[in-house]
């Protein structure tokens, strides 16, 4: 920016008016500087950005491997398809599989007892048509 001052020096010019070249060049330094220093933050804050949507992506896909149908949830496997073993949705279970007993016709927890009255072949179908809306 000196180069106005060098053209400037040998025209008569009044003090006051290098003074307040000298000023704005100065403050055009300092805003080239603060966006310098404003465009490293930004892609420091784009940066935590894009980390922190991975993280929610990775933590979402983890804790949504289930779906709740007709009061069990059903986990999806890493092919993508739904396991055909219904799991309570007891949240003090901790997704305890549950047990299909056909001859009562319902799917027990035995970690907490809940029933669902269900046969094991609703329970295929579910599992089925869970696989093909994937």
């Amino acid at each position: 920016m000196g180069f106005i001052t060098d053209i400037l020096k040998d025209l008569p010019v009044s003090a006051v008016m290098r003074e307040k070249i000298l000023k704005l060049e100065t403050d055009i330094l300092k805003v080239k500087k603060e966006k310098a220093e404003l465009e490293e933050q930004f892609a420091e804050l784009k940066e935590k950005y894009l980390q922190t949507v991975r993280e929610f992506e990775e933590y979402r896909a983890s804790h949504e491997q289930f779906v709740e149908v007709k009061g069990m949830k059903f986990k999806r496997l890493d092919s993508g398809a739904y396991s055909e073993i219904p799991y309570c949705i007891n949240f003090r279970c901790h997704n305890s599989p549950m047990s299909i007993i056909d001859d009562f016709g319902y799917a027990l927890c035995s970690q907490c007892g809940y029933k669902v009255k269900i046969s094991s072949e609703e329970v295929r179908h579910i599992a089925e048509t869970l696989s093909i809306e994937k």
